[in-house]
C-alpha cells in the first residue's frame, strides 16, 4: 500500500472551490497529459452531499509493470468525488475498470478556510494487488497520481480565476 498525501491551495472562496470540484462543466472542459477528455457518467445531489462519477482513460505509455499490472489492456478508470458542502470533507475514489479489486486508490478530502483561500487536503492509499510486483507498482503509479492530481488543481485555479 502505498500513502498518499497532497496539499492544495487555491486563491478563492471554500464555496467556491468545492462548487468547482463537483461542478459537470469543470470536467467537461478539463484536458490532461496522457489523458482522453473526462466523460461525466453521474452526478446527484442527497442533502448537502453532492457525488459526481468520471470515467477517464489514459492514453500514453506504460513500461513493462504497468503493462503487467493491466494485462496489455486499455487503461480507463471511475473516479467518484463526493463532498459533503456542510461539513467541508470528502471523498475520492478510483477504481480501474475491470480491476476493481487489483487497483484502488481511496482518499479522505478536507477544506479549510483561511479568508479567501481555501487548502484542499488529500489523504489517502493506493493499493495495487498484484502478486510479486504489486508494491513496486504502487511505487511507481503513485507519482504519477500526484503529478495527476497537481494539474488537476492548476486546471482548477484557472477555472476559478474566470
Amino acid at each position: 500500500m502505498a500513502r498518499l498525501s497532497v496539499e492544495h491551495r487555491f486563491e478563492a472562496p471554500l464555496a467556491a472551490v468545492e462548487a468547482a470540484l463537483i461542478d459537470r462543466a469543470f470536467y467537461e472542459q478539463l484536458r490532461l497529459p496522457d489523458v482522453a477528455a473526462p466523460e461525466v457518467v453521474s452526478s446527484g445531489v442527497d442533502g448537502t452531499t453532492t457525488r459526481l462519477e468520471l470515467r477517464m482513460e489514459y492514453t500514453g505509455q506504460l513500461d513493462p509493470v504497468g503493462q503487467r499490472v493491466v494485462g496489455g489492456r486499455q487503461i480507463a478508470w471511475a473516479q467518484v468525488i463526493e463532498i459533503d458542502t456542510s461539513a467541508h470533507r470528502g471523498t475520492l475514489s478510483v477504481v480501474l475498470d475491470g480491476q476493481r479489486e487489483r487497483v484502488q486508490c481511496n482518499a479522505a478530502m478536507t477544506f479549510e478556510d483561511h479568508d479567501d483561500t481555501t487548502v484542499r487536503l488529500l489523504r489517502g492509499d493506493l493499493v495495487i494487488k498484484v502478486p510479486l510486483v504489486g508494491g513496486l507498482a504502487e511505487r511507481r503509479v503513485l507519482p504519477g497520481v500526484l503529478r495527476r492530481l497537481d494539474l488537476e488543481a492548476d486546471a482548477l485555479r484557472a477555472w476559478l480565476a474566470l
